[in-house]
């Protein structure tokens, strides 16, 4: 679970409004907030519809779902970089990034799953790197960084250098 807080600093603005501009939310993530009661304004349940006024404050409880069906095998995770939002590690070459067929337990996905057994965790990569390739990949941790991660704005932030060994 995620917790996104906001003080409105304007009169006058939904919370619509607010999600998709300051928030940059997906209507996915939209969609599950609104089923879970998850948008609080002033500690009370509200729907998107609810003009905020000046220092009132907008509380979003993004849920989590356990619904991976990968199996969680221990492996050496090497984690470059983590907070409470993503999770990037270095994947070594000959890995594969997800699980496929001829490849159910030794991919990167089965070991991550692993390092985040003890919570709900759903596999959300927002870069792959093919099997023989090294290098970064960057994890979703939750609902909103996937959403976030997987933005144009965002995907046309990155840069990416490739280096062959011949």
């Amino acid at each position: 679970m995620r917790i996104l807080n906001f003080i409105s600093d304007n009169d006058n603005i939904t919370v619509k409004s607010v999600l998709k501009n300051k928030f940059n939310m997906a209507s996915s993530v939209v969609t599950a907030l609104k089923n879970t009661k998850g948008i609080l304004v002033n500690n009370e349940a509200v729907t998107v519809r609810k003009i905020l006024n000046r220092g009132d404050e907008l509380k979003l409880i993004i849920p989590e779902v356990d619904s991976s069906s990968i199996v969680p095998v221990k492996g050496f995770l090497d984690v470059l970089y983590e907070d409470e939002d993503i999770l990037c590690v270095n994947k070594p070459s000959g890995m594969p990034t997800h699980p496929s067929q001829n490849h159910y337990c030794d991919t990167l996905a089965n070991i991550v799953c692993f390092y985040y057994k003890d919570i709900p965790f759903v596999f959300r990569v927002s870069n792959r790197l093919d099997r023989y390739t090294s290098g970064v990949v960057i994890i979703a941790k939750n609902m909103y960084s996937s959403s976030f991660l997987c933005t144009n704005e965002f995907r046309q932030s990155m840069k990416k250098t490739y280096y062959a060994v011949c």
